[in-house]
């Protein structure tokens, strides 16, 4: 509990400085007086005051803002170093530059994480399935127009670099040599991802049993095991019984009798699920990034966003439930998650959320980012203010709309807590 209530303030504190840092340092570089900057919200805990901005650090840690002159109508005396001063390119500017900033940190983060950690490969060449007449299952592709693959990515990127590709495969003892034609669906190749551990975790039930890295799982309560989904899937079904695994290690035939603890993994609809787990990792190989080279943050960055927008029209066409929505609840559960997983797999939760507040930031709705993007326009086309009043009734409507949004999801993430 401790662990996930420190992530989470971690998490959220960076994603909400680096958004109003921002505002912060576009204002300041267009001219706008800040007259406040603020890490966390409530009463003031400490402050100091350098030219003309206090800077505070405040009770609630959970957030941040900014205060610019002449931001609220009720502020405006007409000076040059207000922000109802300057032009609508300087106000989107300030306005956009939170959600900009949110979303260069998940790019960044996403970028040193591949220099750091490398990438994750799948030590692979063998077929699952594929939509190509060509291949069939268990088929082992060796090499791809002359040149040797050791991991699936390896596949990937050599047969989608061209619309056809000649590969040498081994189909059971016979070596092939075969051209792969795209259907209407891409290639469509799956890889069979052997049951061959990675990281075992130390005092947990697969190390007790004496399993290691690199033992191949061949059997579990007497049924033989072909896949790592296979594994997987009768380890989670079994938390808290007993079940006999046996396993090679340098052709040496090994077994023993576990007990599957409880762990989480994450579903569809945005929920933590109770399951079995044994404390062992899927066999995966890490490639060096060369540093300078950015390529798999732009990846992994839009990666992200496509997925996010692929998942909002899933909501907008009903094929997903609302009741998938999370909120504040569930950033905090999933940071713990995330947490106890490594600090690489915190730190790419991090860069997930910035990137979807960067998103839900530049929807066009009041009081959100994109809401005072579309109220600075619609002046523009006016070319006359709005008036205060219909203003604060915008901003109220939309606030108490979004209370509903964030009531709501609190509701769904109390519920699967409850379940």
């Amino acid at each position: 509990m401790l662990l996930t209530i420190i992530s989470a303030i971690i998490a959220l504190s960076v994603l909400i400085i680096v958004h109003e840092f921002g505002h912060f340092i576009i204002a300041k570089r267009t001219g706008i007086r800040v007259d406040e900057f603020s890490l966390g919200l409530g009463p003031k805990i400490v402050g100091i005051k350098k030219g003309d901005t206090t800077y505070r650090l405040s009770l609630v840690p959970f957030g941040g803002y900014v205060k610019l002159a002449g931001m609220e109508p009720k502020e405006i005396k007409g000076e040059k170093n207000e922000f109802a001063s300057k032009s609508v390119r300087v106000k989107i500017g300030v306005v956009s530059a939170g959600p900009i900033f949110n979303l260069i940190l998940a790019f960044v983060i996403f970028t040193l994480s591949s220099f750091i950690f490398g990438i994750h490969e799948l030590p692979t060449r063998i077929v699952k399935s594929a939509k190509c007449p060509q291949l069939e299952p268990l088929d082992e592709i060796i090499s791809i127009n002359d040149i040797e693959v050791k991991t699936w990515n390896d596949i990937i990127k050599g047969i989608y670099e061209k619309d056809s590709a000649q590969c040498l495969i081994k189909r059971k003892e016979e070596k092939i040599n075969i051209t792969l034609h795209p259907t209407d669906e891409g290639f469509g190749l799956e890889p069979l991802i052997l049951p061959i551990t990675g990281k075992v975790k130390r005092g947990r039930p697969a190390w007790k049993a004496g399993i290691r890295e690199n033992d191949l799982i061949t059997k579990i309560n007497n049924k033989e095991i072909q896949s790592w989904t296979n594994l997987t899937s009768i380890i989670q079904k079994n938390l808290g019984k007993e079940v006999s695994i046996g396993w090679l290690r340098d052709g040496n035939y090994m077994s023993a009798k576990v007990i599957p603890e409880k762990g989480q993994i994450p579903t569809e609809d945005n929920k933590l699920k109770d399951v079995g787990m044994i404390g062992i990792q899927m066999k995966t190989v890490r490639k060096p990034i060369e540093i300078g080279t950015f390529k798999e943050g732009f990846l992994r960055t839009t990666g992200t966003i496509v997925l996010t927008f692929s998942f909002l029209k899933k909501l907008i066409t009903r094929e997903v439930s609302s009741k998938a929505l999370g909120g504040p609840l569930s950033i905090v559960r999933f940071a713990g998650w995330s947490a106890r997983r490594g600090i690489e797999i915190f730190i790419s939760f991090v860069a997930f959320i910035s990137i979807q507040l960067f998103i839900l930031n530049l929807i066009p709705f009041p009081p959100l980012d994109g809401g005072q993007i579309l109220l600075i326009i619609i002046e523009k086309i006016r070319k006359k203010p709005i008036s205060e009043k219909t203003i604060n009734l915008i901003q109220n409507i939309g606030f108490a709309c979004l209370m509903l949004l964030i009531l709501y999801v609190t509701m769904n993430d109390i519920l699967r807590i409850i379940k």
